[in-house]
């Protein structure tokens, strides 16, 4: 460095000096290191330079890569590979800054090439005895998959294929599956499924209850999951009954000659709803003795006629039939005379 100085004064020459010159002015050299990049090369990933150690107080500018070319507009510490750069190797260069300090360049190592992923899904109902499935949706074309199930982010041992019993065990979890993409020349990628509904505890119902035309059926759900709420349907021989949707179910003649079952369908908030179905009773038959229809009939199935006060019963046909009012019916004279009915004479 020198100086020159002018002087100027009126009616005296201008005249300039200079001063010697001082020793070479030298600038610092920075501390460096090779940027790195953090994060998931894939396309809709976000990855991260890091610059690594500098000397303190270095100011950082970023230039991002593909394949060598630089992405317009991609100046940020951070950047979301985009899909235009799917099937690319993506680098970072870092421009460290510092007064009084030379300014340093240096360029990232090259990533794997950035694959097309997606998130996994699950198919299949989370309850006990079914199946579930990994579903890995679209990856890049080529991409080999490997599997792991987690219960409540809890890796289940040996649940590495691409299905999931769901055993008793499982009771009260949310499952997921991390899905694993491997390809050649491509940056390997994890993705893990949205959590299912918890698995709940859910148990075959049985009936109870006389298998006969007017009885009344119930149906026993059995120990469910503490709080869940439950639903009915009746069926006769394998077909829903209209309108019967509670917990009992009396017996009609539509249901004489069948077989009846009952599905339960348990709910509760957060978790998976089942539905599970009863094992069908014998067939529905008529019983020996019933009450009268109204107040002067009896049932078509039991005609026989049966009055209490004078303990006869009397026969469709008979002469006084059609003016007794019975108290008891019966579907054989076998049956009334059982009950101690002596038959009229006319």
């Amino acid at each position: 460095m020198a100086v020159r100085v002018t002087g100027r004064l009126a009616g005296y020459t201008t005249t300039s000096k200079a001063s010697a010159a001082t020793v070479a002015v030298r600038l610092g050299t920075l501390r460096t290191a090779a940027p790195t990049i953090a994060g998931t090369t894939a396309v809709g990933s976000r990855i991260t330079a890091r610059p690594g150690t500098w000397t303190a107080g270095t100011a950082f500018s970023y230039q991002w890569y593909a394949d060598g070319r630089a992405i317009s507009r991609a100046t940020a510490s951070t950047y979301a590979i985009a899909s235009t750069q799917l099937g690319k190797r993506i680098s970072v260069r870092v421009i460290g800054r510092k007064s009084g300090y030379l300014t340093v360049v240096r360029t990232s190592a090259a990533t794997a090439r950035a694959p097309k992923v997606a998130t996994p899904s699950i198919s299949g109902t989370a309850a006990v005895g079914s199946r579930l499935t990994a579903r890995p949706g679209t990856w890049t074309t080529g991409t080999v998959f490997s599997y792991q199930w987690y219960a409540n982010g809890t890796a289940i041992s040996r649940a590495t294929a691409s299905t999931l019993a769901v055993t008793s065990s499982r009771i009260g979890a949310a499952i997921t599956v991390k899905v694993t993409g491997r390809k050649s020349g491509y940056a390997s990628v994890a993705k893990t499924s949205k959590a299912t509904l918890r698995v709940p505890k859910a148990v075959t119902p049985t009936v109870s209850g006389s298998r006969y035309v007017t009885r009344v059926l119930t149906a026993k759900p059995g120990a469910w999951t503490a709080g869940t709420a439950f639903t009915y349907q009746w069926y006769a021989n394998g077909r829903a009954i209209s309108r019967a949707t509670k917990a009992t179910l009396k017996l009609g003649t539509a249901q004489a000659g069948k077989k009846i079952s009952v599905r339960v369908t348990g709910r509760k908030s957060g978790y998976t709803t089942v539905s599970r179905t009863s094992a069908a009773t014998g067939v529905i038959g008529y019983p020996s003795r019933t009450t009268p229809a109204s107040l002067w009939n009896c049932p078509s199935w039991a005609p026989i006629k049966g009055n209490a006060s004078s303990m006869i019963y009397h026969m469709p046909g008979q002469r006084f039939y059609n003016a007794t009012q019975p108290e008891d019916c019966f579907r054989t004279e076998t049956a009334a005379r059982a009950a101690g009915y002596r038959k009229a004479k006319v």
